[in-house]
């Protein structure tokens, strides 16, 4: 339990606050999340798209947020909000200390009216 606080309070000190879009519906939910530029130490976040080491593409972001807001709801229905900014979700995972999930970690792209 201690690590699962540890985290949740981390995300809450260095984070800011987001909100989860469901597009279909316009439900919003609050939350606060770390989103950060991705900056690639190999390709296979990328898309195989080879990178130089620290390289940052601009249009490609880190999420970590709560554990108790998965993203999969949003993946093919949503996107996330913060700053002006919407992204949507390439890529969603669960992360897990032992049995108990802890945060979600998610590749975040920025969203273009076209898409």
């Amino acid at each position: 339990m201690k690590k699962y606080a540890a985290v949740r309070r981390l995300i809450r000190l260095c984070g800011r606050n987001v909100k989860l879009v469901m597009e279909a519906t316009g439900e919003i939910k609050n939350v606060r999340a770390v989103i950060q530029p991705l900056r690639y130490r190999n390709n296979a976040n990328a898309g195989g798209i080879y990178l130089p080491p620290g390289f940052s593409d601009l249009e490609n972001y880190l999420y970590l947020g709560p554990a108790d807001k998965p993203l999969d709801p949003y993946r093919k229905a949503g996107y996330v909000e913060a700053n002006g900014e919407s992204y949507l979700i390439r890529r969603a995972q669960r992360v897990y200390f032992e049995d108990q999930c802890v945060y979600v970690w998610a590749i975040l792209q920025k969203r273009h009216e076209e898409e």
